[in-house]
């Protein structure tokens, strides 16, 4: 699996559960040793890191019309925004929901992976999570040892996620999909978006971003699509 499915079901789907790379990941899960659960950071059994920031940022690929997906996938394959969506979260944490992470189909090599589902870890389709036994509640697994390593996290809500994610310090980016990025909105201190110049019908949309509360901070304005970053007023 790769970075190319994975932004396709990071900006296609609407359930709670975003460069070509193919993933280390295989064989079982098994439990991080060392790092805590996301109920012990919710409960205050654990402070995160010295110098955590709060910034949070979406990262989508959307149309002029907002579209973001079309039954399941994206409607439009665009090699540059895979290669950069790989680039710029590489090392990084991500939230998304459980439709996302499945149509990815493995966790994305050297990024942490937080899934909001309802849906215990166990329960997920053995072709995205291996043969996992997990415990009652969250759920923390590894899927490789590098550096930066592949992790896969469950928590129940995005609350959860939200939490959790800031706990283990470093940058932290919401993949979609669109109902995960309507759960996130207020929390939202940064968009990096790929403005695609194409309307395509579509079945995911992104939030309106309103001038009124974000500003374009830099624009790359490439052939057919320009890569855009905003901050909150």
């Amino acid at each position: 699996m790769n970075d190319e499915t994975a932004r396709a079901g990071a900006t296609a789907t609407s359930e709670v559960g975003g460069a070509a790379e193919a993933t280390a990941a295989g064989g079982s899960l098994t439990p991080v040793e060392g790092l805590p659960g996301a109920a012990d950071v919710a409960n205050g059994l654990t402070s995160a890191p010295a110098g955590q920031t709060d910034r949070l940022t979406a990262i989508a690929a959307v149309g002029r019309n907002g579209v973001i997906g079309s039954r399941g996938g994206m409607p439009w394959h665009i090699a540059e925004d895979w290669r950069r969506f790989k680039a710029v979260t590489m090392g990084a944490t991500l939230i998304m929901g459980r439709v996302t992470f499945e149509s990815i189909g493995q966790a994305l090599v050297g990024r942490t992976s937080v899934v909001v589902s309802r849906t215990p870890l166990s329960d997920l389709t053995d072709s995205a999570m291996g043969d996992v036994d997990a415990p009652s509640g969250d759920c923390v697994s590894e899927v490789t040892q590098g550096d930066p390593p592949t992790r896969v996290v469950h928590v129940g809500s995005f609350d959860e996620a939200l939490t959790f994610a800031r706990s283990l310090g470093g940058a932290v980016f919401v993949a979609g999909g669109a109902q995960i990025y309507q759960l996130a909105w207020s929390h939202l201190t940064d968009l990096d978006v790929t403005q695609v110049d194409q309307a395509p019908d579509g079945d995911a949309f992104f939030p309106a971003i309103d001038p009124a509360c974000w500003v374009e901070v830099s624009r790359d304005q490439r052939d057919g699509f320009a890569f855009v970053r905003y901050s909150r007023r």
